[in-house]
């Protein structure tokens, strides 16, 4: 868990995955030992493409609920 971007914000959740194809407002679910939840996606960063590694996404979102 991570502080907001903007001061009065939700703070962001920060994940690393597999090179996932997310949009800014599009929803991803995590699941892990923490969390069992949707995240409403704010910002993604990717590293690599699908010609050679490494393969990544940064994904910051807020939890929805």
């Amino acid at each position: 868990m991570g502080t907001s971007e903007t001061k009065g914000k939700p703070a962001l959740l920060k994940l690393n995955c597999a090179l996932l194809p997310v949009k800014p407002r599009g929803v991803v679910h995590l699941t892990d030992a923490r969390y069992n939840t949707d995240l409403t996606v704010v910002k993604a960063e990717f590293v690599g493409d699908t010609e050679g590694g490494p393969w990544d996404t940064t994904i910051y979102g807020t939890p929805n609920g």
